[in-house]
């Protein structure tokens, strides 16, 4: 964690429309893990964002490539204000999984 809090000092990892995705600057994990945290209430995260959703990144070198795929999650949620706001209201691990699949098969589409 202090590495989190090293990077988080260097600027807030806090993104629009709620959601923050801290990680550590360097890649240093031994495996690749995202954890989420889907809040009922807003949480403030620096001067300027409260955020709903958190997904706390630590990815090994070995996986930084496929991990690239995470990304492409984060963008579509931030681009997809609807669906963060679905989100917003997941109450469990398996409906969060349901909207990140639709999310991801969209995006899947859109390459083809």
């Amino acid at each position: 964690m202090p590495a989190v809090k090293e990077r988080e000092k260097l600027g807030s990892t806090a993104l629009d429309r709620g959601m923050a995705i801290p990680h550590p600057l360097e890649l240093s994990s031994n495996r690749t893990v995202v954890s989420v945290c889907l809040l009922e209430n807003p949480i403030p995260w620096d001067a300027n964002h409260e955020v709903h959703v958190v997904f706390l990144l630590s990815i090994c070198k070995e996986d930084y490539e496929q991990a690239m795929g995470i990304y492409d999650l984060f963008v579509e949620l931030i681009r997809q204000e609807e669906t963060l706001e679905r989100l917003k209201h997941c109450h469990s691990f398996d409906a969060f999984m349901l909207i990140a699949r639709q999310v991801l098969a969209v995006k899947s589409n859109d390459y083809h």
